[in-house]
């Protein structure tokens, strides 16, 4: 009876949500292994109408692929290697997302949302596996990426923008269960001193808990 009466007053009056759960992450063009990483937050859900409301969340999110056998070098001097580049950017999102209501039961429904986000790269863990070195003066070969030659005094920069989220989301009393399909509309510049420019995107499934 104290889960259903919580329950009531959560989805009449909106609330706050804790958030926990994972991520797993790829670069779009490149065709990496996705990797798993973690996410965690908190949020604010305003109720607009019966069936409408809006959310607005702050996320701890780590964002992890795997790219292998990849060929970079010097555009200037030709000497390169092939490396294993294990991708670990982590990043503050700020979500902000139009929801739909679908109810089931008194204390169960289904929950559509979309939205933009703000995502601000704030660490980078990426290292780099050499597998063997070349030299190919000549610039004959395929070059996955190139090594960043200039300076970067603004890394964070060419890692942050904006992404598109989409999900469905299950709620039971104050629990809820979530899907998030995350499309990114900004490229990852540099990262382990490499000029990678690649969009990455992500799944998150997470658990929440309405306060």
């Amino acid at each position: 009876m104290l889960m259903a009466l919580l329950a009531g007053n959560a989805l009449a009056q909106g609330g706050y949500t804790i958030k926990l759960g994972g991520s797993y992450s790829s670069y779009r063009g490149q065709g990496g292994a996705p990797d798993w990483g973690f996410a965690s937050g908190i949020g604010h859900e305003w109720k607009i109408s019966k069936r409408t409301g809006l959310t607005v969340e702050v996320m701890y999110t780590a964002k992890k692929t795997v790219l292998k056998n990849r060929i970079v070098a010097s555009a200037i001097t030709g000497y390169g290697s092939v490396i294993d580049i294990y991708s670990d950017i982590r990043y503050v999102e700020v979500p902000v997302m139009w929801k739909y209501y679908r109810p089931v039961r008194k204390t169960l429904l289904i929950e559509l949302y979309v939205g933009p986000s703000l995502e601000l790269a704030i660490k980078e863990r990426t290292r780099t596996k050499r597998l063997n070195n070349f030299y190919d003066p000549q610039h004959k070969l395929k070059y996955d990426y190139v090594f960043y030659e200039g300076d970067d005094p603004w890394p964070w920069v060419a890692r942050s923008g904006f992404n598109v989220n989409g999900g469905i989301a299950i709620g039971w009393s104050v629990f809820t269960l979530e899907l998030r399909y995350s499309r990114a509309l900004h490229d990852v510049d540099v990262i382990a001193g490499l000029a990678l420019t690649e969009k990455l995107d992500f799944l998150q499934f997470l658990i929440g808990l309405r306060i």
